[in-house]
């Protein structure tokens, strides 16, 4: 996996669903981005050790066509559902074997219709769902064999903002437009 952040000090977030777009626009080594995807603990544990800065993060996942049927949206995981139902107390469970990390047993919980998730760095590294109303900084991640390759010359052609490029070993190129690159 390779991952740019959006993470403070950006003073004001995307709204999440120009978030989403804005990381399906940006391209590494010519593979399209999305939100990050979290399929394991240890991707779970890897996105908090590189990029934990008190900010919760958006990630690829959301029941807006179905209540309570939670899809991954990007990556080879694109439209498989992770989670039925509401929070666990309340008889949902993850599906095909997917891992989730949802914030107690009441999560999800839909209040106000919520319909995206969210990884809380500032509560016990959980998800959360949330509205699509919220404005949040996001995780892109890109899907591609030899991005990982410690030899590989990574470009990312990235918009304005603060991004960080994590490119293993190689040449890694990052092109950004306004802000902090």
């Amino acid at each position: 996996m390779a991952a740019e952040a959006k993470a403070a000090p950006d003073p004001k977030p995307p709204l999440l669903i120009p978030a989403k777009t804005v990381a399906e626009a940006k391209t590494l080594n010519g593979v399209q981005g999305h939100l990050v995807v979290i399929t394991s603990a240890v991707e779970q544990s890897f996105l908090i050790d590189q990029f934990a800065q008190g900010s919760d993060i958006a990630i690829g996942a959301t029941d807006e066509g179905t209540e309570g049927t939670w899809l991954w949206t990007g990556g080879p995981e694109d439209g498989l559902q992770f989670w039925n139902g509401a929070g666990s107390g309340s008889g949902g469970n993850n599906t095909n074997n997917f891992y989730t990390n949802w914030s107690g047993s009441t999560e999800p919980n839909d209040s106000s219709g919520e319909d995206h998730a969210q990884l809380r760095f500032s509560a016990s590294y959980n998800w959360n769902d949330i509205p699509t109303s919220w404005t949040m900084h996001y995780i892109i991640e890109w899907d591609a064999g030899l991005m990982s390759d410690d030899n590989a010359a990574d470009i990312v052609d990235a918009g304005e903002g603060d991004d960080i490029i994590y490119g293993y070993g190689g040449g890694d190129t990052l092109t950004g437009g306004e802000g902090n690159d």
